[in-house]
């Protein structure tokens, strides 16, 4: 038991595996300072909202328990999983070890069935992370685990007197990934929507608590305190879609760390979690004893509750006030601006906390990034304008400038008007043609390039990096950067670029001094001007048309067009908000220098007209990092359905010939053969 972490023992799960043909995948030079684990990726039917699972379990996969500083070697096998898959290492660096980031088309090739693909990284940062699968679609049909590494010399100990609380979010849906996503594509799914805010492109079906709820599973997670006692709890943001509030009846909370990163006690009464996100809270046990419901709820309002369960209470089991009739199963659409609430306006007033480094107090390079439907937002022409810049803001060659469409449908791989396709500065990623990891001639001391369609954008080693991510529409947008943290030096609404697209510092107003320090972050969405562009938009008052459970059976998986039933709750959901249910909309030319935000969803039909947006109501974030690490790092939305549509790059960071990177290396066969 290497570095006291309990191997994961599989021998049932290996024994029943038959594979009917040999599979080679990269064979590393032995290391016996590594501690070694397995994890088993196979398909799982044993319940109607879970297609896949790690090592036959139901919800999360087992919890990876690492030590700080210490090497790891963990194989990974595919038992029966068609497509192929992956595995990547939420939050962790690997240092030099970009071939191990689990990224599929981009490090690695999928493992195919039979397949065995060795994982080696040393263990960093400290904190709460998680594992997942990286092939478009998987993580959100069940191949997810909680990874924690703990730290000997924690410095957020003196805040706890456990740790012994995991709280593991999902969003579950008896529908694939993939026939959602074919859904939007074929134009017949709705939206979810709130006030000023469209709240999730997925259909809601249920929120688990560790692979637990009333609604999918018939009961509750239950978490045990003992009064007087302090304890921590990692929460990790494990939903594919749905944002999620978290809060606990009759307690106040205290956050201490995000995406694995220490942060300065911040109070709240309650903490809201996107997409990939991390967020761990101190909970005092100063109530009498009883039991209190943990609330999880959407920002619809729909709520999946845990139990808190003091010892001596009465079992909550057989407590009739803790039944699943007995909570609030809906508040309505949540107040973004609740006093008390820690979320996504707090992005920037979080402070870092013990240990997180000082960020550089200068950047090398800047870097301008629109969020935006490719499908349904034309590109601006003030946008089109600067594209053709030699020394562009967004990172395009004069080349990639030159071609990129006026017209945003265009930009979709479909090219057809209303099409579903996210994008970054209306660039829809495709998977280059090869592994862009390493160049095969030298085997990695050279990193290979990208297809232009990939969007790559080629960073120096050592090179201090501003990036400002502009959000154009109504739809907050998690994004997520492998291979390094990133300070937060700003976020907000507001226009904080130059006629030219560059950053205005000074618009920013960046934190220099103690920026919380994250690999997280999302973007707020813009702002509505007005209730009337509101219901001008929605063709309602927005107050939060939502998807219910029973609208799942609307989802078309046949990749055919097939609009809602205009006469349901959902119908005005879709035909309200651009539309699924009738013609295609005619789309608006975009002023100059102002922004049309068509229905995040692509708007496939309906007759709600856009609305234009003022730079000056568009969401932003800017954050900074050191591109130290070489390798081909993703950078993307974790919203699952947006970055299977589109909503990802990558950034490429060529090593040095120095002394400082003799680790770097790409393994020979990153491409499993049969």
């Amino acid at each position: 038991m290497a570095a006291g972490v309990a191997r994961v023992v599989l021998f049932a799960i290996c024994a029943s595996l038959s594979y009917t043909a040999a599979v080679t995948c990269p064979d590393l030079p032995a290391d016996t300072t590594a501690a070694k684990l397995s994890l088993i990726a196979a398909t799982y039917n044993t319940t109607s909202t879970q297609q896949l699972a790690f090592n036959g379990t139901q919800g999360w996969g087992p919890t990876l328990r690492l030590t700080l500083g210490q090497l790891y070697q963990i194989d990974v096998t595919n038992a029966d999983i068609q497509e192929g898959t992956t595995v990547h290492w939420h939050g962790q660096r690997l240092l030099n070890a970009s071939w191990a980031d689990g990224a599929a088309g981009l490090t690695q090739g999928a493992i195919p069935p039979g397949g065995t693909f060795t994982y080696r990284f040393l263990a960093e940062p400290a904190g709460t992370h998680w594992y997942h699968s990286h092939m478009m679609g998987q993580f959100g049909d069940g191949l997810r685990g909680a990874l924690v590494v703990t730290d000997p010399a924690d410095p957020l100990k003196e805040f706890y007197d456990e740790d012994q609380h995991l709280m593991l979010l999902a969003d579950v849906f008896n529908s694939s990934l993939a026939q959602q996503l074919a859904s939007h594509q074929a134009g017949s799914a709705p939206m979810a929507m709130c006030a000023g805010m469209d709240i999730s492109d997925a259909p809601f079906y249920a929120i688990e608590i560790n692979g637990q709820s009333f609604t999918s599973t018939g009961r509750a997670a239950v978490f045990i305190v003992k009064q007087g006692k302090q304890y921590r709890y990692r929460t990790v943001g494990g939903m594919s879609s749905w944002a999620l509030r978290v809060s606990v009846e009759g307690h106040n909370i205290t956050l201490i760390a995000l995406d694995g990163h220490p942060i300065a006690p911040a109070a709240a009464t309650a903490f809201e979690v996107n997409s990939g996100e991390r967020a761990d809270f101190v909970l005092t046990a100063d109530q009498p004893v009883a039991n209190y419901w943990i609330n999880v709820a959407t920002m619809t309002g729909h709520n999946s509750p845990a139990i808190l369960h003091y010892e001596g209470a009465p079992d909550p089991a057989t407590d009739p006030a803790f039944s699943e009739s007995s909570f609030t199963s809906s508040f309505g659409c949540l107040d973004t601006n609740q006093p008390g609430v820690v979320g996504l306006k707090q992005a920037a007033a979080l402070k870092a906390g013990p240990n997180v480094p000082s960020p550089p107090q200068e950047s090398s390079r800047q870097i301008t990034l629109y969020l935006a439907n490719a499908g349904s937002n034309p590109v601006p022409a003030s946008f089109a304008e600067s594209a053709t810049l030699a020394s562009n803001a967004y990172g395009f060659s004069a080349s990639s400038a030159a071609t990129l469409p006026t017209a945003g449908s265009a930009l979709c791989p479909e090219a057809r008007q209303g099409a579903y396709c996210w994008s970054i500065n209306w660039k829809v990623f495709q998977m280059p043609p090869q592994l862009p990891i390493y160049s095969a001639a030298n085997n990695g001391s050279a990193i290979g390039t990208a297809a232009d369609n990939a969007y790559t954008i080629t960073l120096k080693q050592g090179e201090v990096v501003d990036l400002a991510l502009i959000n154009t529409g109504y739809m907050v947008h998690p994004m997520h950067l492998h291979g390094a943290s990133f300070w937060v030096l700003a976020a907000g609404v507001g226009n904080i670029l130059a006629p030219d697209g560059t950053i205005n510092t000074t618009a920013a107003g960046y934190n220099l001094v103690d920026p919380a320090f994250r690999d997280m972050i999302s973007v707020q969405t813009a702002r509505i001007a007005s209730d009337a562009a509101m219901v001008s938009r929605n063709g309602h008052d927005g107050m939060g048309t939502m998807l219910e459970a029973s609208d799942v059976a609307g989802l078309n998986t046949s990749g055919s067009s097939q609009p809602m039933d205009s006469g349901s709750a959902s119908a005005s959901a879709g035909g309200g908000h651009g539309g699924h249910g009738g013609g295609n909309p005619t789309p608006m030319q975009s002023p100059p220098n102002n922004f049309v935000a068509g229905p995040s969803n692509g708007g496939h039909g309906g007759h709600t007209p856009m609305v234009p947006i003022s730079p000056d109501d568009l969401g932003y974030a800017v954050i900074r990092f050191r591109a130290d690490n070489p390798g081909v790092w993703a950078f993307h939305c974790h919203i699952d359905l947006h970055a299977m549509s589109g909503m990802m790059m990558l950034f490429t960071v060529a090593p040095t010939v120095s002394t400082t990177n003799t680790g770097w290396y790409a393994p020979a066969g990153l491409q499993c053969t049969m």
